[in-house]
């Protein structure tokens, strides 16, 4: 027996029944929730509230704070406001944390200036460092 002449054996309802698994796949009524810190557009842009009990250290010259795991914001001994990815350049990791006014893998000892320029013998590579906006008591945090 040849392909066409099993598929006609089989009939339309066969062919219906192995078609609406494939076709109802295909239909999504899934929602994706957004990103709080990437607004899709794969960018970083986020406001953070410094009132906010949540920000509190924010408050300290030297404090920090991680956002969604993906953004270091820190507070420098200066007073300015320094942001950075938690994504360590040495090797990958998301554990960037923000001491001696300076970012520092908590893996690997890799550290990095404000500018995300590397300071030590860790790694050549760069911290990617993201621009902070202070209007009031509200901090922007953005690509």
């Amino acid at each position: 027996m040849n392909r066409k002449e099993f598929l006609k054996t089989l009939g339309a309802g066969a062919v219906f029944t192995l078609m609406v698994p494939c076709v109802s796949c295909s239909k999504t009524d899934e929602v994706i929730p957004e990103d709080p810190i990437d607004p899709g557009n794969g960018k970083i842009d986020i406001t953070l509230d410094l009132e906010d009990t949540e920000h509190q250290s924010l408050k300290n010259l030297g404090g920090f704070v991680v956002k969604e795991n993906k953004v270091v914001v820190a507070r420098t001994l200066e007073g300015d406001y320094v942001a950075a990815t938690r994504e360590c350049a040495h090797r990958g990791n998301y554990q960037i944390v923000f001491q001696n006014n300076n970012f520092s893998c908590s893996v690997h000892g890799a550290k990095f200036d404000t500018k995300g320029a590397p300071t030590n013998s860790v790694t050549s590579n760069s911290l990617k460092i993201y621009k902070t906006e202070l209007n009031g008591t509200t901090l922007r945090v953005f690509e």
